[in-house]
């Protein structure tokens, strides 16, 4: 529900304007909702009337693998600690960000970021001009394609902490709830639905992840 969230544009606040038109007249009986902030905005929108429930984010339960067990079925090294990135890699999940941050940060040679899944072309172009150094030395792993089922749950279960930058998502995050059914920290964003349910539920750290400094603190 983007009017649970700031209008960043006149187009944002055309759709947010004509949503908020929306709710108040639709004939509801029961609209169910992955979205605690915009289960905030349909109660205060229509108020007395129950027809915003709130539903669990949908998730595959499967077995959890030990991290040493994923790294080797994804021939990754198995020594020192891992912060994954899985899914787009792209700017809209900022993968940007974690990249400036992961190198500003103050970390083992043994700490490494893993990039799963398939790259944006801007992002390809920023790690080859920017980052090759750490491809290099083993610090930056990049599986720049698409990923099976199996290979995207061992990526997430190779992880000591899994990343959520995304600087301006609306809604829930799949990514978010998976982390938390493996016991897996988080660093994520503060913004909407994903640092709410971060900070909430004790599932890691949020931090501006627009703020390069800030960011590479929090990991």
């Amino acid at each position: 529900l983007r009017m649970a969230y700031p209008a960043r544009s006149p187009v944002d606040r055309i759709k947010c304007a004509g949503s908020v038109f929306a709710v108040r007249r639709a004939p509801w009986t029961a609209v169910h909702i992955l979205d605690p902030l915009g289960r905030e905005v349909v109660a205060a929108l229509r108020p007395g009337d129950d027809a915003g429930l709130l539903i669990p984010e949908p998730v595959e339960q499967l077995r959890p693998v030990p991290a040493p067990e994923a790294r080797k079925a994804l021939n990754l090294p198995k020594d020192g600690r891992y912060l994954v990135l899985a899914g787009g890699i792209d700017r809209r999940k900022g993968a940007d960000l974690v990249l400036g941050a992961f190198e500003l940060a103050e970390l083992e040679k043994t700490d490494r970021l893993l990039l799963a899944g398939i790259h944006e072309s801007a992002i390809r172009h920023l790690i080859s001009s920017r980052y090759e150094t750490f491809l290099d030395s083993g610090q930056l792993l990049s599986f720049d394609r698409f990923l099976t089922r199996e290979e995207f749950w061992l990526a997430l279960n190779a992880a000591d902490v899994i990343a959520a930058p995304y600087p301006a998502h609306i809604g829930s995050s799949g990514i978010i709830a998976r982390a938390a059914y493996l016991g897996k920290p988080t660093v994520a964003s503060r913004y909407g639905w994903v640092g709410e349910a971060t900070q909430c539920f004790a599932l890691g750290l949020t931090c501006d992840v627009t703020n390069p400094v800030e960011f590479a603190s929090a990991i």
